[in-house]
């Protein structure tokens, strides 16, 4: 999955796949929103609605009732979330910010009228929802048949990611150990993994602490697998 300003079919983003009469017309109330690192954009009892990504990344995730947690994607900018939510669709997933991110939230009620008249704007929604399937069979394809570069990236995000919701830090507090553990590796492989990632300036670390620095490229590494 490749990152940048806007994602989406064909690498453009959700709004540039609109036309100019349609954009307009959900744009009508839509609110600039601001969420901080770690921050909440939506629980599972929250009422739905739908939010374009301008900038930062955010996480989807399900949660168990023992409080463990598995990542469904992330979202990009350009990207929308909350479309399932808003058509009652039976997902009780939740969203959080990895990074400082901005996103346009809309007008529930004029984005769902617009959607049931307007063919363009459904189309959208059949793509983003597609889109959305694909990342989410691509987040499972690499935890089973990813590369140990992958499977070391994906294992850093998922566990600093709840960390993060604990204590406002993007760090996975784990061993060279405890990744191979989680990847089914060992931790002489997981170290080089650990070493190229360090090099490449996504993580620092120190004895039991792996800081994220940049989560946007770690993610697109656990996606393709290359490092950049």
């Amino acid at each position: 999955m490749a990152t940048g300003e806007t994602l989406g079919v064909e690498g453009r983003g959700f709004l540039d796949r609109l036309p100019a009469s349609t954009r307009r017309a959900i744009l009508v109330n839509s609110v600039s929103t601001n969420y901080r690192p770690s921050a909440f954009v939506y629980r599972p009892d929250d009422p739905g609605g739908v939010e374009i990504l301008q900038s930062g990344l955010l996480r989807v995730f399900v949660s168990a009732p023992d409080g463990r947690q598995a990542t469904i994607r992330y979202v990009h900018p350009g990207q929308v979330l909350g479309v399932l939510r808003l058509l009652a669709a039976p997902f009780s997933g939740s969203a959080h910010a990895l990074v400082a991110s901005v996103a346009l939230r809309l007008d529930s009620e004029v984005f769902r009228r617009r959607a049931e008249a307007d063919i363009a704007l459904a189309g959208a929604i059949i793509d983003e929802l597609a889109l959305g399937y694909a990342h989410t069979a691509q987040t499972m394809s690499v935890q089973a048949f990813g590369s140990i570069l992958q499977k070391v990236a994906f294992d850093l995000l998922e566990r600093a990611c709840r960390d993060q919701l604990e204590t406002g830090r993007l760090e996975a507090a784990a061993t060279h150990q405890d990744i191979a553990d989680g990847t089914g590796s060992v931790r002489v492989v997981v170290g080089r993994a650990l070493d190229k990632l360090r090099r490449a300036g996504l993580i620092d670390s120190s004895r039991r602490r792996i800081q994220i620095l940049d989560p946007e490229r770690l993610d697109q590494v656990a996606q393709t697998g290359v490092l950049l």
